[in-house]
């Protein structure tokens, strides 16, 4: 049916804007004629002055005479003389623009009507329509575009229909002094037309919702200008349909995707909705259903924070009080949290440091009774006085603070101490059992009875320290070398002469008067009521497992007593004037010594044996061997003494280097030895100098004899680079597979989980619900880097970002979605590869290939010296090749499916490589768990906190009945 017609007024289209159109609306007032021209004249009256002035001021000292003073006097009256005829030209052209025919506009307007209703009458109906106006005929004005000829006139024998009360009749053509028509019933009346002096009129608007200016029209250039409401006419269009309601919350400043690329998961979603479209599902399409009001309270746009209201101190100590902020600052948990962690003793909410500070930050007493005296609203206090009043409301909570340091300290303290009494335990056993010990003990006294020409028949144990402890060493070493090695059998006597028995004891002691206080309190707080019920609760559990582990420390440090006791008297000694730290300082001492003096015998020997070889050398062949070194060595010094030091770490000799290297064992040479050998490699002038070399070779230097050696096997060096490749080759293969099939499997993974296809559509959902009405709204899919921003968008006044959001809404109705991570288990490894090094890496091995096929053809003319060189050479390039062979095509699988991940997710291949899809979807991996974590542990905070309220409340209502009672 017709929508009903509105009216409006809107002046006439304008003409272009040109200069003389600019100069007509400047002076284009509501005046009569004759007060512009006055105006215009004093206008040009004042410029001439100024002219005038300017001319005299300048040359007037110079002009003087009868013809100067005519020529002044003309130019004041010529030149506004001029300047009105300008004007009035100006006025006179722009005037034949404002007597345009009111039929062209009402032409205008009908198609413009007819546009927006978007339905075309046919020809029929509009000759009827404009049968009263088919005579007139309308010339197209310059710089607009043609308007339609006006319709025809209507046929002589067909009767116009009646007027239709959805449409307005187009207004007669323009009469230049008849007086408007009397309004119709039921009609807006056509406007009046133009009167010479322009009066302007006021708008005429329809009851209703009036209707918005009409868009631009690309037939109608002229219906762009801007209006004039001074020579305004009357015209008839349609109201618009309305659009959405533009969204008041926070915009999520992500980057749309208003095309669906074919295959992408945006183009799933969007044939989804289409489907749902047509079967006239009318529910949102969307996997879970969003709380639209929520959303609207928690992230609104116009929403205010709340005015802090103002602190009022009240502890005097400014520097006790801001030590105690700063602290509680450095905590960064909330006081009802913190209080609720120390009354159910939560180590993971608060170490032992934490729990020190707050002891010290405990308030004195004249800090309560300050805040029991303080009436006022104790919101308005600072953070120092809240943290002291949660204090208050917990019974002797200093006591309690001091057990939950015990507890946490426990674990640690009684390991620390079964440790300590275990080592000393072991050295007394090791001591006393020690027969390498026994027997040096034993040789000690004759060798002291030989000095002293005594016959004692033992001594104290301070007289361990030997004097003569090198000779003592070197009988040993000659009669009985076994023994040598004695401490091997004190492996724990070190570290138990660092043991004080006495301060184990304390310690002892400390733990038991520990778990008396604890018995203490938990007596004290079975009478603070609900308050206290779990911090009850967990002290009886942590008693009873403490008294467990006190016992059984208790029985075993009274064994290592009698132990210690014991070590004393294994050496004849009182226990109560040799404890135990001494009897083991001693012995340690003792052996530290006999070590010491031991190995410098050895080292002596060893000078004495290298002075007899020298000596014996330089009397055989008459010079010395550092003479010969440098005399007969080819190579660079600095050179050489590198290869040397390079050799001397390979610990072999130079034929059992060559002989590993031609066959290639694995087991005798690594890479980090193979990749010296190559890396010092005789140069061609080296190999030429050696060669040309006369002289005696065996004289030359260790570096040349290498080299000589080396020389011996054709193409040593790329040999060397076989031997390389080779034992690189399977490491390198096989995390060449593992990389490409990790790529596979994180691509198969991300494109057939549904857990992230449905979080990313409600994500969508979230999106176009927070955008809606804006340019980013109605999107059909998103960037993928756009997951990211949803950390960065807060809630109005919460700490909540739209990321806790979406996990809190996944946690209460699609709780199945929370793991997606597990599906996508080979996403974080495949982050790691880089799908160009993978290339790299495929070319540097094909390309090697190719050198061993090379190196097999030159190989096969060295004779014998390659034999076994070549066979293992030939076995290893078909394996080889076979494991090779597969290698391209599964990264040309793996390039279409990361090429595919892309296309996935609606990105080109180019702009979102295999890398940075991965990266995202980690990134946003790991922010989605930290949100859900923190949901969760908000979660247990505010139950934690509702019990606390519900045993207050409980203990309360106690206490009314209680007094109840005695009332």
């Amino acid at each position: 049916m017709d929508q009903k017609l509105k009216t409006t007024t809107i002046s006439p289209p304008q003409p272009p804007k040109r200069w003389l159109n600019h100069i007509k609306t400047f002076f284009d007032v509501p005046n009569p004629r004759i007060v512009r021209i006055f105006s215009i004249s004093s206008l040009a009256t004042f410029f001439s002055g100024i002219a005038f002035a300017f001319e005299w001021t300048f040359h007037g000292k110079n002009h003087f005479g009868f013809q100067w003073i005519i020529y002044y006097a003309l130019s004041l009256i010529i030149l506004p003389i001029l300047i009105w005829l300008g004007l009035g030209i100006v006025m006179v052209v722009s005037s034949s623009h404002g007597s345009m025919q009111v039929a062209s506009v009402a032409v205008e307007e009908e198609h413009y009507v007819n546009d927006c209703t978007g339905k075309n009458k046919n020809e029929e109906t509009k000759k009827n329509n404009f049968s009263g106006g088919a005579d007139a005929v309308v010339a197209p004005m310059r710089g607009r575009v043609p308007l339609p000829p006006p319709p025809p006139p209507p046929m002589p024998r067909r009767a116009p229909p009646p007027p239709m009360r959805s449409r307005v009749p187009p207004p007669p053509p323009p009469m230049p002094r008849r007086a408007p028509p009397p309004p119709m019933h039921r009609r807006v009346p056509p406007p009046p037309p133009p009167m010479p002096r322009r009066v302007p009129s006021r708008p005429l608007i329809c009851p209703g919702a009036p209707p918005p200016p009409p868009p631009p029209l690309p037939m109608f250039g002229a219906l762009r200008a801007k209006v004039d409401p001074k020579e305004a006419e009357i015209v008839c269009c349609i109201s618009p349909r309305p659009d959405k309601k533009k969204s008041s919350l926070k915009r999520l400043h992500w980057v749309k995707i208003t095309r669906a690329l074919p295959g992408s998961l945006w183009d799933e979603l969007q044939r989804r909705q289409q489907a749902c479209r047509d079967i006239e599902d009318e529910q949102i399409f969307c996997a879970t259903e969003l709380d639209v009001s929520e959303i609207e309270n928690l992230f609104s746009l116009g929403a205010k924070p709340k005015p802090k209201p103002q602190k009022v101190p009240l502890i005097d100590d400014l520097r006790r009080a801001h030590g105690t902020e700063i602290r509680l600052m450095l905590l960064n948990i909330r006081l009802p949290d913190m209080m609720a962690a120390i009354m159910a003793m939560d180590e993971s909410v608060l170490d032992v440091d934490e729990i020190r500070n707050l002891i010290n930050l405990f308030p004195t007493k004249e800090d309560m009774e300050l805040l029991k005296t303080y009436t006022d609203d104790k919101g308005t206090v600072r953070k120092r006085e809240l943290y002291f009043q949660e204090l208050m409301k917990v019974p002797q909570v200093e006591s309690k603070l001091r057990v939950f340091s015990f507890k946490i300290q426990f674990g640690t303290k009684i390991t620390e101490f079964k440790k300590r009494l275990s080592v000393v335990d072991s050295a007394c056993e090791e001591v006393r059992s020690s027969q390498k010990l026994k027997e040096i003990m034993k040789k000690i006294p004759s060798l002291g009875n030989t000095s002293n020409q005594g016959v004692a028949v033992g001594y104290k144990l301070d007289s361990l320290s030997v004097k003569r402890m090198h000779y003592f060493c070197k009988v040993i070493a000659s009669e009985a070398s076994d023994l040598l090695d004695v401490h091997k059998d004190l492996e724990s006597l070190e570290s138990a002469s660092m043991i004080q028995l006495e301060s184990l004891a304390e310690e002892m002691q400390d733990i038991i008067e520990g778990l008396e206080k604890l018995n203490q309190e938990l007596t004290a707080s079975e009478t603070d009521g609900s308050v206290s019920q779990v911090f009850c609760k967990t002290l009886k559990d942590f008693i009873s497992i403490a008294e467990t582990q006190v016992a059984t420390v208790l029985s075993l440090y009274s064994v290592v007593g009698k132990n210690a006791d014991a070590l004393a008297i294994y050496f004849g000694e009182d226990p109560n004037r040799c404890p135990f730290e001494q009897v083991t300082t001693t012995l340690f001492d003792f052996i530290r010594l006999f070590k010491k003096a031991h190995e410098e015998n050895v080292k002596k020997a060893d000078l004495e044996k290298r002075k007899a070889a020298n000596a014996k050398m330089e009397h055989v062949k008459g010079v010395t061997l550092t003479r010969k070194v440098v005399h007969n060595s080819l190579i660079d010094l600095r050179r050489a003494f590198n290869i040397e030091i390079m050799l001397r770490k390979v610990k072999m000799p130079l034929p059992d280097i060559m002989a590993a290297l031609l066959a290639m064992d694995e087991s005798v040479l690594d890479i980090d030895q193979i990749e010296n050998l190559i890396r010092f490699c005789p140069t061609k002038e080296e190999m030429e100098l050696l060669e040309s070399y006369t002289g005696d070779k065996a004289t030359l230097g260790k570096c040349d004899q290498y080299f000589l050696e080396l020389m011996k096997v054709p193409g040593v060096e790329s040999k060397l680079r076989v031997f390389s490749f080779r034992i690189q080759f399977g490491t390198k293969i096989t995390e060449l597979n593992k990389g490409l099939n990790a790529v596979n499997s994180a691509c198969k993974e991300v494109r057939t989980s549904e857990k992230l296809k449905e979080i990313l559509k409600i994500i969508l959902c979230l999106g176009n619900i927070m955008n809606q009405g804006t340019a980013k709204g109605s999107a059909v899919g998103f960037k993928l880097d756009s997951l990211l921003i949803l950390s960065d968008t807060r809630a109005a006044n919460s700490e909540m970002t739209l990321m806790h959001y979406l996990c809190k809404v996944l946690a209460s109705k699609a709780s199945d979605l929370l793991d997606f991570h597990k599906d996508l288990e080979s996403l974080e490894s495949a982050s790691k590869i880089h799908l160009k090094l993978l290339a790299e890496e495929i070319v540097a091995i094909t390309k090697g290939l190719e050198k061993l096929n090379q190196e097999l053809t030159a190989s096969e003319s060295d004779g014998p010296v390659s034999q076994v060189f070549l066979k293992l050479l030939k076995d290893f390039i078909s394996m080889a090749e076979t494991q090779v062979a597969t290698v391209p095509s599964l990264y040309s699988t793996v390039g279409r499916n990361a090429d595919a991940l892309a296309n996935y997710f609606g990105e080109s291949p180019n702009d979102y490589p295999f890398e940075k899809v991965t990266a995202i979807l980690l990134s946003f991996i790991r922010l989605f768990k930290k949100a859900h974590e923190e949901n969760v542990k908000q979660a247990e905070l505010e139950k934690t906190k509702e019990r606390v309220s519900l045993a207050k409340k409980k203990d309360a209502e106690l206490k009314k009945k209680k007094a109840a009672l005695y009332n």
